[in-house]
């Protein structure tokens, strides 16, 4: 069935009059306009991160915190039955790179944002374990399974030495990384998945819930915004995000734990890849060689 019969068929918001496809985010974000308002429709959506951020949604506007209402279905659901999510559009602008003054307002807005997150009741149970990807997660996965994995994997030598590396860093360091206070997290925090009017953020779109250290947020917006975008990863370019995060209050959180974390998200960015390449019989890794790169800088530093 097509997104504009399924809407019609499962909302009461009118005929869409206009449906496109999101000029930033993934492909299953569409922009939905009817003759009265403005919506986005997520497609193939998974109901365990929906019906997390219908929780979330509710209580960060409570705070006053703005975060796109989902649109309920005309049988009062959060989900259609062909896995369609309709929430409210929020009016501003996003981009793929961020300016410094943008990434320095985006971190002092995450550490508002989870401080609020950190008050929201939740049960890592609550987030199911449905592919590779979800068991990545999880730092005994990582130090006790994705081995297994990594010696069929035909990657490069020194690749695949950089990511043992890591792994066995991870593993003598397991009790530091597994005793962090954890909460519920935002784990995707890309340049596109905030919301800006002028300099100012409005709002942080694109829940993808986790349940780690509250840092472990500020590392994947690193990735991202940072590593991803540098041929010349540089500490104290890292170091000063971590300060601006940690400006005026303490988070309880030694520095050499937070590179732990920040290897962590690294890695975690190469093992779902690879698993679904492996799975798939798929050889050909160029596609995966900047994330390499990030992680070999980053073992550098932390050596």
């Amino acid at each position: 069935m097509e997104l504009h019969e399924i809407i019609a068929k499962s909302y009461a918001v009118g005929p869409a009059i206009k449906i496109e496809k999101t000029k930033y985010g993934s492909g299953n974000t569409y922009f939905v306009e009817t003759n009265q308002e403005k919506y986005i429709a997520k497609t193939n959506e998974r109901m365990d991160f929906v019906h997390i951020y219908d929780k979330v949604e509710n209580l960060l506007n409570e705070m006053n915190i703005l975060q796109s209402r989902i649109i309920k279905t005309n049988y009062g659901g959060i989900m259609t039955s062909e896995g369609v999510v309709l929430y409210e559009f929020i009016d501003g602008d996003s981009c793929t790179i961020l300016t410094k003054s943008q990434s320095e307002n985006a971190i002092r807005y995450i550490r508002k944002y989870n401080k609020a997150l950190s008050l929201i009741p939740f049960k890592v149970e609550e987030l199911d374990v449905k592919n590779h990807w979800d068991k990545a997660r999880s730092i005994d996965f990582i130090i006790n399974e994705f081995s297994n994995y990594l010696i069929e994997l035909e990657i490069e030598i020194q690749d695949k030495k950089h990511i043992y590396d890591v792994i066995n860093m991870l593993s003598k360091n397991r009790s530091r990384m597994t005793e962090q206070s954890k909460q519920l997290i935002h784990s995707d925090l890309g340049a596109d998945n905030f919301i800006f009017k002028d300099d100012k953020i409005i709002s942080i779109i694109d829940f993808t819930p986790e349940y780690n250290h509250e840092v472990y947020s500020l590392c994947q917006f690193i990735y991202w915004n940072n590593l991803w975008n540098t041929s010349n990863i540089n500490k104290d370019d890292i170091n000063n995000y971590l300060k601006i995060y940690n400006f005026g209050d303490d988070i309880n959180i030694e520095k050499d734990a937070f590179y732990l974390l920040l290897l962590n998200a690294a890695l975690y960015r190469i093992v779902g890849p690879l698993i679904d390449k492996l799975n798939r019989n798929i050889k050909d890794y160029k596609g995966l060689e900047k994330r390499f790169f990030i992680l070999r800088e980053l073992l550098n530093l932390n050596q």
